[in-house]
């Protein structure tokens, strides 16, 4: 028999919003400093995961060591300053503003000092019950260790979650994690 779906869990980016143009160029501007040149293709190979793990397969790739630390600090002040251009796929906020009965929580791979001025940006912020980011966990997806934390800190079996997830590495997480899992293709929009 089937568990009742006590709580939804969101990733942040290709689920709720699409930030992968303000990211990249956050990555590519960091990473030029340095002296690294990265392409969208590289870029998109290299995700999945912590930021600081999307940094290391940049480095595994490329063959190229440079301080991933510093890139990592670099990347997030850029980012932060390009915040305010992150939209949200159409109809999602209102989506999420109108689930009644579960717990609902944002387990992403970013930093919570990107996730909740993105959430507050979109006015759903106080919508949910737990957001959990990338310092909260030791491994990013595909480890389920970001939903069983989340799932941890929402009281809820992980059989009772419900997950939408966009990334390869994210399913494989919330699967691993024991949760029920839907795939947001990367164009699909909530109406």
């Amino acid at each position: 028999m089937k568990q009742k779906i006590k709580a939804i869990i969101f990733d942040l980016d290709g689920v709720i919003v699409d930030s992968a143009e303000c990211e990249f160029n956050a990555y590519q501007k960091a990473l030029g400093e340095q002296g690294i040149r990265i392409s969208l293709k590289d870029f998109s190979n290299a995700r999945g995961g912590t930021s600081i793990e999307l940094l290391q397969n940049i480095s595994k790739a490329k063959h190229i060591k440079f301080d991933t630390e510093k890139a990592l600090k670099r990347k997030n002040n850029i980012y932060k300053k390009s915040l305010h251009k992150i939209r949200p796929y159409k109809g999602v906020a209102k989506f999420i503003r109108r689930i009644k009965g579960c717990k609902l929580a944002v387990a992403s791979s970013g930093s919570i000092e990107t996730i909740k001025p993105i959430l507050k940006n979109l006015r759903i912020l106080n919508a949910f019950d737990v957001i959990t980011g990338a310092e909260h966990i030791k491994n990013g997806k595909p480890d389920p260790e970001i939903f069983l934390l989340t799932a941890e800190k929402l009281k809820v079996n992980p059989a009772g979650c419900l997950v939408f997830e966009d990334s390869k590495e994210g399913i494989k997480a919330a699967g691993a994690a024991g949760m029920n899992v839907i795939e947001i293709s990367p164009k699909e929009e909530l109406e």
